[in-house]
């Protein structure tokens, strides 16, 4: 189970990965309030937004409020939607898929385990659902969208690290 941010979501939206993490049997959550920035991007255009909007109109990234927002988050300086999707990560004990590093930092402090879009496909490759060369590919197409080139490099360098392609 992983709690997408907006960024995580629309980077693997850009890459076409929704679709495998479901196939694998990821459930994926969101928050109303990420779904709203999401739905504002849609609206302005975006096609990654308009694909995440259809996975959650189709119920495949399943839509839950979080119940104790503001308690939990009382003093930490957090956007609202930011704010949903800490708490909703901690209520339902999963994963938060997110690129914002203050986000990431205060996950931590609270215990929430935390992952970043480039990660996913090393995670799917690890479990033998991807091919190595299409691992790779996916990074690269990831820094072509303005992904950090630091985290893929170091992603890619642990895909390197088995050895043989895999055909």
């Amino acid at each position: 189970m992983i709690a997408l941010d907006s960024s995580s979501a629309i980077y693997l939206a850009k890459v076409g990965l929704l679709p495998k993490l479901l196939e694998i049997g990821v459930e994926l959550l969101m928050t109303p309030e990420i779904s709203e920035e999401i739905r504002k991007g849609a609206g302005k255009g975006y096609k990654d937004a308009r694909i995440i909007e259809e996975f959650i109109r189709n119920k495949d990234i399943k839509e839950i409020g979080a119940r104790t927002k503001k308690s939990i988050v009382r003093g930490i300086n957090l956007k609202d939607a930011d704010a949903s999707i800490l708490t909703l990560a901690l209520e339902k004990s999963c994963l938060l898929a997110t690129e914002d590093t203050t986000l990431q930092n205060t996950a931590k402090s609270l215990g929430v385990s935390i992952t970043n879009t480039a990660t996913l496909p090393y995670y799917i490759y690890t479990e033998r659902q991807m091919q190595k060369h299409q691992c790779l590919m996916l990074l690269d197409l990831l820094e072509q969208y303005g992904y950090n080139k630091e985290i893929t490099l170091k992603m890619k360098e642990e895909i390197l690290k088995g050895g043989e392609d895999d055909e």
